[in-house]
């Protein structure tokens, strides 16, 4: 659903260098590993900006360990053999709960430290097309398959039953992942598209193919009941036109669902409070240094992580804070 392996060159060179002699200064503090996406990822970016703040303030020295996929960190960080990662509010249901995990063994002893910001998936047509609303969808060629990944379907399942749909009224048009559903809307193959908004492909689309549009859900309770049918995590967002919304062209509610900062049970309590406290206090820093970061609001870092309990360190820390219980 993310960006395709977005590639921050010198500036996440620089971010990384930057790490290092952090960690050089930082000797005497306590060492810890953080497991990040492969180098070059949008998730590797954000795990060097995370690591960066609590090298600077939390009194730990961050080593990052790349992993290709969370089936392999998510049992790593479960059995305290790493003790930071990151992953969507999705992902972490479905290994808590043992159904998308190794050999379907839940990953029970995972924690969330912090809710960081909302991953926004919608979709997308052209400005100039006569299709207003999800509703319109119906009947019209649309990209799906998505290689049979869960998530994407899931996310598909829910905007669908916004609006009384579900994808068997569409004309399927099938694609591997969300990048080759872009070039299929780009090639004119499909009426629609689904990407995350804020990302830079989709300025990429619309210097190809002209102005471009999200379709809103439709605000309400039944909305949100039809939406949490299909996918539980999620909730209703309000966006609006601005600097990185591309294709927002009014004041519109999307799906959105948490990225959190996670470890496992085992992590000492002062430790997990400490994270909490220094990633409250750095929101500025994380938003001047990563762009996903300018959604990260201090005051929804306890939001629920379903299944997925909060680790006592950092809920000990939100009740002091005031933003405990999760909502």
């Amino acid at each position: 659903m993310r960006d395709a392996r977005p590639r921050c060159g010198a500036a996440l060179a620089a971010c990384a260098a930057l790490l290092l002699l952090a960690c050089s200064k930082s000797a005497l503090a306590q060492a810890v590993s953080m497991a990040a996406g492969d180098p070059g990822s949008g998730q590797y970016a954000m795990a060097v900006v995370v690591a960066k703040l609590l090298n600077q303030r939390a009194g730990v020295t961050v080593s990052l360990k790349p992993y290709l996929a969370p089936r392999v960190s998510l049992p790593a960080i479960n059995d305290g053999e790493i003790q930071f990662g990151f992953g969507d509010a999705a992902e972490l249901a479905w290994a808590v709960q043992g159904e998308d995990s190794p050999a379907g063994r839940p990953q029970a002893s995972l924690r969330a430290i912090a809710a960081l910001y909302p991953l926004r998936p919608a979709i997308f047509v052209r400005q100039n097309a006569p299709i207003a609303t999800i509703a319109a969808l119906k009947g019209r060629p649309a990209v799906d398959g998505f290689g049979g990944q869960r998530l994407m379907l899931a996310v598909l399942d829910a905007l669908y039953a916004t609006a009384g749909l579900s994808r068997a009224d569409i004309k399927a048009i099938p694609v591997p992942d969300a990048v080759a559903g872009a070039e299929a809307f780009a090639a004119g193959r499909s009426d629609m598209f689904l990407f995350t908004l804020g990302s830079a492909r989709l300025s990429q689309i619309e210097a190809r193919v002209g102005a471009i549009r999200m379709l809103a859900l439709a605000d309400g309770p039944d909305s949100s009941a039809a939406l949490r049918r299909h996918f539980p995590w999620g909730y209703l967002r309000l966006e609006r036109p601005g600097p990185g919304n591309t294709g927002v062209r009014g004041p519109g509610h999307v799906l959105a669902y948490d990225m959190l900062l996670i470890s496992g049970a085992t992590l000492a309590e002062e430790l997990a409070y400490r994270v909490a406290r220094t990633l409250h206090d750095g929101a500025a820093a994380l938003a001047d240094a990563h762009e996903p970061f300018r959604q990260f609001d201090p005051k929804a870092m306890a939001r629920s992580a379903g299944p997925l309990s909060y680790h006592p360190g950092a809920m000990r820390y939100y009740r002091e804070t005031g933003i405990w219980p999760a909502r």
